[in-house]
């Protein structure tokens, strides 16, 4: 039995969603298309820019470990950028770009994003414009893919795995009948401890789609902004294994998005606070509030009270300038940001002004 077999639940899962769900259809977050996509109707796909396509196209995503890098696998750059708007070698793209063509290709969605195809990577002025976009590319997909299964591009969304069973129990309760779900006690880890769920930049890629359905190794899992659902649960997850929803984002959910964050590891020290813009920017459009280097103006007080876990001994910061010290962006591991019991506990303590150079 292979993950590839749930697509046609996949489908039932996003068609479902968008003729039901209210939270899940509503404006997107952006005014225009992504900078560049990639059109999969061909056999071999094509790169195509945002600019020149009806703003009424839809589009998915991928969220994937990029691993080692591998010469054998082609990305864009200046000097293919030309070629890439008439094809893009089939053959040269990893397994995990091949496969989500596929589920693409299932699910009648002819237009998709992938980082490293769709932001030229050697030139550093794009990447910066093109991560600052973040908000808008993700949060305006009609779905997001996430491979959480694989390590590296190499290893694709598909995999072979044994038949998956529910277990069910039937009781009598007051002479009513109940019926209790059975599950692995590490059903939760299937998704919070994979490959993926380690990346930095994974995080923001979780939060700001709408819906996101997740290849593993042993489940095919879906969330949107109304429900989770995985194979064993196609309808939705019992109140037991339901997921810690980070949305909708505020000021007292950004101590757990920063516990969260600090947790993963990111291949670049520098990109500390840059592979969080998506979802500071999106709360900062909602809200109102003044975002500054990690932490907010509104309860900044309460927000300096950070502290490092799980990390004994003396705190090392890196040796380029990325933060503040006052941050917790200033320093590298686990950090927390500890709740307030007593609302008057930094009562007397007043921040008069904030400026980050």
């Amino acid at each position: 039995m292979n993950t590839e077999d749930a697509l046609p639940l996949v489908k039932q899962w996003l068609e479902s969603c968008r003729k039901s769900h209210p939270l899940c259809s509503g404006a997107t977050n952006t005014e225009k298309l992504p900078t560049r996509l990639i059109d999969i109707a061909r056999d071999e796909p094509r790169l195509c820019l945002g600019a020149e396509l009806k703003s009424s196209i839809e589009y998915s995503t991928l969220s994937h470990c990029w691993g080692s890098p591998d010469p054998s696998n082609v990305t864009l750059g200046e000097n293919n950028i030309g070629s890439f708007l008439h094809r893009i070698p089939r053959n040269a793209l990893p397994k995990t770009f091949r496969d989500f063509i596929k589920i693409n290709r299932f699910l009648g969605i002819q237009y998709i994003w992938i980082d490293s195809l769709c932001i030229v990577q050697d030139d550093e002025e794009d990447w910066k414009a093109e991560s600052a976009r973040m908000t808008n590319v993700y949060g305006a997909a009609v779905l997001n893919v996430a491979a959480i299964g694989a390590v590296d591009g190499n290893v694709g969304c598909f995999f072979e795995r044994s038949k998956t069973w529910r277990c069910q129990v039937k009781i009598s309760v007051e002479h009513q009948e109940k019926t209790l779900e059975f599950f692995p006690f590490h059903f939760r880890k299937l998704l919070t401890e994979t490959p993926l769920a380690s990346r930095a930049w994974a995080l923001q890629e979780r939060i700001l789609p709408r819906r996101t359905v997740f290849f593993g190794k042993t489940q095919v899992f879906w969330e949107c902004n109304e429900l989770q659902e995985c194979e064993i649960f196609p309808h939705h997850y019992p109140p037991e294994i339901r997921r810690e929803k980070l949305w909708p984002i505020t000021t007292k959910g950004w101590e757990n998005i920063v516990a969260s964050y600090s947790r993963c590891s990111i291949t670049f020290s520098r990109d500390k606070l840059v592979a969080l813009p998506g979802l500071a920017r999106l709360m900062q459009q909602e809200s109102g509030i003044e975002y500054v280097a990690g932490l907010w103006r509104k309860n900044l007080e309460s927000q300096l009270r950070w502290q490092r876990t799980h990390s004994p001994g003396t705190i090392e910061r890196p040796a380029v300038y990325r933060a503040p010290s006052w941050s917790w962006a200033s320093i590298d591991g686990r950090v927390i940001i500890p709740k307030r019991s007593d609302p008057s506990e930094l009562a007397s303590h007043e921040i008069l002004n904030v400026t980050v150079r």
